[in-house]
């Protein structure tokens, strides 16, 4: 099964997404961007989902951070928390 992970610090709002998501993949939701991070290292997720609303986070700062890691995910930046479960669909 594929494994996705979010970034989000509003709270409940990767329920929509993991609703969507179920049965697609593997979901992990994480509010702290150090900690996602450190995370994903070993989770090693294909998709990633980014809140571009997440307080204090340049967007263009994290990604490279992530590509820097060797990490090599699809990505998905909102600032709409309601993504359309189709979206999903594509893994």
């Amino acid at each position: 099964m594929k494994r996705a992970y979010l970034i989000e610090n509003i709270p409940n709002a990767g329920k929509n997404i993991k609703d969507a998501m179920k049965g697609i993949c593997e979901l992990k939701v994480c509010k702290d961007i150090n900690i996602a991070l450190q995370e994903m290292l070993a989770y090693k997720p294909d998709l990633l989902i980014i809140n571009l609303a997440f307080p204090g986070v340049r967007e263009l700062n994290l990604l490279t951070h992530i590509c820097a890691l060797g990490l090599r995910p699809a990505i998905v930046a909102s600032d709409n928390i309601h993504m359309d479960p189709a979206l999903f669909q594509i893994l």
